[in-house]
């Protein structure tokens, strides 16, 4: 990797970014924490995948509780454990620098994790017992591989490619579909070798087979993956839809009809989980136009604010405009950079434009919180580098006198 050329960079910028964590960000295990923790423990206890110890998840993946099941086995408590979390992150940096390092130049790399590492939000994660780290991790190892391909060694890559999509999607399911996204995509854009895609793709569908066959023995229909209808019942409810808008989950499994709705059992079991299906989609029936009305207003919501300001919107109304104008600018930087290498670097464009695509896609009918946005951001992270490059360039020609 030629991020790494110079370890000396690397290793201090590790180093502030393992301090800053630990020392900005107390460790606490809360909110969605606390659910992946309690299935770690029950995993454990029982070796079935279950958050009250009697039924079986379906609507999550075991990625995260298995191994928070496996850290707690060895370890003996979580101690430590936000180490781990800002560990997969700065691995996910690595990834990203290393694609702008090929693309511009190892001294571009660097700037783009000491960029990173100065980003609190992304590092916020790494404070609680969230899948965002890993996951990160996992899709950046997939990516660059992917973006391997291209020079070389494409059967070696395809295979790390295969398995760490699969494996973050053991993690978070966002990337259930993404292999055969990128196949479709190198088809149309003809780039790449469709044989080592192809690789990917079939790699990718052995290793979650097995928990989809599980989860559709479970449920007695075939799911793709897992079966996580809540999203889309709020989504489908005007009134869930505002409070979740307003206030965020928590104060949804407040709201009178949501516990009822579920039965007073937890979402992701088998029962509850199916409830939640026939009701969302009842609700859509009812009222699509609604429906496609608050899918649009959240998307262009949510991707136009910096992730971890939303509350910004009331408690600072300037710094939040301030923010969307930073992401406004930044998108402008993303077409920059690919207008500036659309021919000598098209691979690197298409791929990070379409997982922005297929990430805003996969979100755009269920509710959406800008976390679930970092992974496409990071991958549109090297356009946004190469239109600073394309402008700097600019300005040395305009500056710089015949």
């Amino acid at each position: 990797m030629k991020i790494v050329t110079s370890w000396k960079p690397i290793l201090g910028l590790l180093a502030a970014h393992l301090v800053l964590g630990l020392t900005l960000y107390q460790f606490q295990i809360i909110s969605d924490g606390h659910e992946y923790v309690q299935m770690a423990t029950n995993l454990r206890a029982t070796g079935v995948f279950s958050f009250d110890g009697i039924h079986p998840v379906v609507g999550k993946p075991p990625g995260l509780p298995a191994l928070l099941a496996a850290y707690e086995s060895i370890v003996g408590s979580f101690s430590g454990f936000q180490i781990v979390q800002l560990l997969f992150l700065f691995g996910a940096y690595l990834f990203v620098a290393e694609t702008i390092a090929g693309a511009w130049n190892p001294r571009a790399g660097i700037v783009a994790v000491a960029v990173l590492v100065a980003v609190d939000p992304l590092r916020q994660l790494a404070a609680n017992a969230l899948t965002e780290p890993v996951f990160l991790f996992l899709t950046a190892l997939g990516m660059w591989s992917v973006l391997q391909m291209d020079r070389g060694g494409r059967l070696r890559y395809g295979m790390i490619a295969g398995i760490a999509f699969s494996c973050s999607t053991y993690v978070r399911p966002l990337n259930l579909f993404w292999p055969a996204a990128l196949l479709a995509v190198a088809i149309v854009f003809r780039s790449l070798s469709i044989k080592s895609l192809v690789a990917v793709l079939i790699i990718h569908i052995l290793l979650i087979a097995p928990w989809a066959v599980r989860n559709s023995q479970i449920l007695g229909s075939p799911v793709p993956f897992v079966a996580n209808w809540g999203p889309l019942y709020v989504m489908s409810d005007a009134a869930l839809w505002e409070t979740f808008s307003r206030k965020g989950w928590a104060a949804v499994f407040t709201e009178r009809n949501y516990p009822e709705t579920l039965g007073h059992q937890y979402a992701f079991n088998p029962a509850p989980a199916e409830t939640l299906r026939v009701h969302a989609l009842a609700n859509i029936k009812t009222d699509p136009l609604g429906f496609l009305k608050r899918c649009a207003g959240q998307a262009i919501f949510v991707w136009t604010y910096v992730p971890g300001t939303k509350e910004w919107q009331s408690r600072a109304p300037t710094a939040f405009w301030f923010g969307r104008a930073v992401m406004v600018l930044f998108y402008g930087l993303c077409l920059l950079g690919s207008i500036r290498l659309w021919r000598t670097e098209r691979w690197l464009i298409v791929v990070g434009a379409a997982y922005a695509t297929y990430t805003g896609a996969i979100h755009f009918f269920v509710t959406t919180e800008s976390r679930y946005l970092l992974g496409a951001y990071l991958w549109l992270l090297p356009l946004a580098a190469l239109g600073v490059m394309f402008m700097v360039s600019r300005y040395r020609r305009i500056a710089t006198p015949n």
